[in-house]
């Protein structure tokens, strides 16, 4: 099962196999599909297979079957509940290293999870490294150099720091949970913070720091130097699914981002006096969207910004901006910030 979310609706969508992540390049639908909701595009796979593209917006409105005062009820709910225990919760990413014990870091740590042909890595005198998304990435396994595989698929974490990638092997991926971290046992032992109880496991708490140090030792320092030098985004995005889709593309692309799901959110952050470098909107809220674009016109500082629409329908984008780039095409969006960049340097 898939699990979606849009809005407030979560659903499941049944599959009966989960092949494989890809990239790809989203298509736009022929004029003759256009009227079916449950799909946002197509892609050529490598062998030359047609493949359709679903979209989840399209498939909630398809799946939802209970009525409004229902969905309203049940988001009360979900809110009181989500308000009470969440500054207690923290997202852990729950894998095995060396052995079948579990152990877990935070899963706001991680970049991207990846399935590496381990024949690809190389070996340098600083250690292995691979080539990936055309840069060197160091590799470091979290129970020792002599665990990392040399054959088949190599489970790896990948750690961004502005524009340095670092990635750290594991045994599995085991789950994705939700807990309170309480360390109830304190560790001296290199790379591990100590044990807690996750899920009724004793569960070990690995140490980031320490890995990403391993794999390269001024890791921090150039991090901070690349923060320095990082553009900030304001994303305006009023769906979550999509806030919760672009967020993480964005912080892997090395741009520092800040996201608001309103019109009103964003214009709270300009109050207090506070600028980014570039502004992604959504514009399928057409209320909202002409909101925040009125107030950015209406702004001295945050006129001159680059703006770039951010859309999921063929609805026409307002006027005055960038680029106008489907919330899919993970490629459109990264070629717009570049030519945003580009500009702010030409101004500057």
């Amino acid at each position: 099962v898939v699990v979606m979310q849009v809005a407030d609706q979560r659903f499941g969508l049944v599959v009966d196999q989960v092949f494989d992540t890809e990239e790809i390049v989203v298509k736009p639908l022929a004029n003759v599909l256009r009227g079916i909701r449950e799909y946002s595009g197509s892609t050529i796979l490598g062998d030359g297979s047609v493949i359709m593209i679903l979209d989840p917006n399209g498939i909630a409105k398809t799946a939802a079957a209970m009525d409004s005062a229902t969905r309203s009820a049940q988001a009360v709910l979900a809110e009181e509940i989500r308000t009470s225990t969440e500054e207690d919760r923290v997202s852990l990413l729950v894998f095995s290293a060396g052995g079948s014990e579990p152990k877990a870091c935070p899963l706001s740590l991680v970049t991207r999870l990846e399935e590496l042909d381990a024949t690809q890595f190389e070996q340098t005198a600083r250690g292995p490294v691979i080539q990936y998304r055309g840069k060197l990435m160091p590799i470091v396994h979290a129970a020792g150099p002599h665990a990392l595989r040399t054959e088949g698929r190599q489970p790896v974490l990948v750690f961004n720091q502005g524009h340095q990638v670092i990635g750290l092997g594991v045994d599995e991926i085991l789950d994705i949970t939700e807990d309170r971290l309480s360390i109830a046992i304190a560790d001296d032992t290199p790379g591990v913070l100590g044990t807690a109880v996750l899920k009724g496991k004793a569960t070990e708490i690995v140490d980031v720091g320490y890995f990403l140090s391993l794999a390269d030792r001024d890791w921090a320092e150039t991090a901070v130097e690349t923060d320095a030098a990082q553009k900030t985004v304001l994303l305006f995005e009023s769906h979550p699914f999509f806030r919760n889709m672009l967020m993480p593309l964005l912080q892997a692309a090395g741009y520092s981002v800040t996201a608001v799901d309103t019109a009103d959110a964003a214009w709270a952050l300009r109050e207090r006096d506070l600028s980014y470098d570039i502004i992604l909107a959504d514009v399928d809220n057409d209320a909202e969207a002409r909101a925040f674009f009125e107030r950015i016109e209406s702004d001295v500082d945050w006129a001159r910004r680059p703006r770039i629409a951010l859309t999921n329908s063929a609805s026409a984008a307002p006027t005055d901006v960038l680029a106008c780039v489907r919330k899919s095409d993970r490629h459109g969006l990264l070629a717009a910030l570049e030519q945003a960049t580009f500009s702010l340097g030409e101004a500057a």
